[in-house]
């Protein structure tokens, strides 16, 4: 870690420390931005002993409660003295400034949400082209609200969101959730393979949603997971659904995934989990578990 993380983490870990005078509305003018970013600049420059060389606010993002997400570049000089660029993050109400704010009562994480804002290139909205029936693993095509998920098996907030997304949509009717598997390959590269068992899999047990299974699985397993991460994609599938599959035919399978790869490119979507409701994206992940 560089001096000026240290010395920024070591003095945000005791606390959230005052900066301004608390600015109550999200919606903020450019003149509020400019001054809220120039007041965290500051902050940084009275706390970091001289070594942040250069600093520039990359992006502020408007989070709930009156709290911000500060995106920064810095240039600071390192151990050996040499500079180098870094990218931080600072939250803050106005008044107070951290580099970490978890809900006590709920799953905001506001460190996770800036991340994923700053992040993000997904359009905003999609149209009804992605309430494709051979995408559908929950409800039916009539479903008032209509969920669409971008997920990669192997990525670990997926792993987390997608069992808690069914345990909140399982008991309701009118919802239809639509699944469009996207592999990181770069990240996760035996993805793209459990994907395509998976296609077997729902054919042989005529069952199109199997995924929350695998999920659950997945999250809830280690010998699972590490048998999925280590390419045992045929031992995977016959512990978990029981179903013998050939390695061979994983490979010589007519997938989809390539027309779901496509339908996310087409949404400009870099990364996972990613999700909309009703055509919108729901960035934060929370409106999903709001829906009656």
């Amino acid at each position: 870690m560089t001096p000026i993380l240290k010395i920024l983490s070591c003095t945000l870990a005791f606390g959230v420390f005052s900066l301004l005078q608390a600015e109550q509305s999200k919606a903020m003018t450019q003149a509020q931005s400019d001054s809220l970013g120039e007041k965290v600049v500051k902050f940084i420059k009275k706390t970091s002993d001289g070594n942040v060389k250069e600093m520039l606010v990359k992006k502020i993002v408007p989070l709930d409660d009156g709290w911000y997400g500060v995106v920064v570049d810095l240039k600071i000089k390192n151990q050996e003295g040499e500079v180098e660029q870094v990218k931080d993050l600072f939250l803050t109400n106005g008044k107070f400034v951290t580099n970490n704010l978890l809900e006590l009562e709920g799953t905001k994480n506001y460190r996770a949400t800036t991340i994923a804002a700053e992040s993000n290139t997904a359009s905003e909205t999609h149209d009804a082209s992605f309430y494709n029936k051979n995408n559908l693993i929950f409800g039916t095509q009539s479903g008032v609200n209509k969920i669409v998920i971008f997920s990669d098996p192997l990525c670990e907030f997926c792993l987390k969101l997608l069992p808690k997304i069914y345990d909140n949509i399982k008991n309701k009717k009118d919802v239809a959730v639509y699944y469009y598997p996207l592999p990181l390959e770069s990240l996760h590269p035996t993805s793209k393979d459990i994907i395509k068992a998976m296609e077997i899999v729902k054919f042989v047990k005529k069952d199109s949603t199997l995924e929350w299974r695998l999920y659950q699985a997945l999250s809830t397993k280690k010998e699972f997971l590490q048998m999925a991460k280590d390419g045992n994609i045929v031992g995977l599938m016959k512990k978990v659904f029981n179903v013998d599959i050939e390695k061979e035919s994983i490979t010589k399978i007519k997938s989809s995934v390539e027309y779901d790869i496509g339908k996310a490119n087409e949404l400009n979507i870099n990364g996972t989990p990613v999700v909309y409701i009703n055509g919108k994206l729901d960035l934060e992940k929370e409106a999903i578990f709001k829906l009656k």
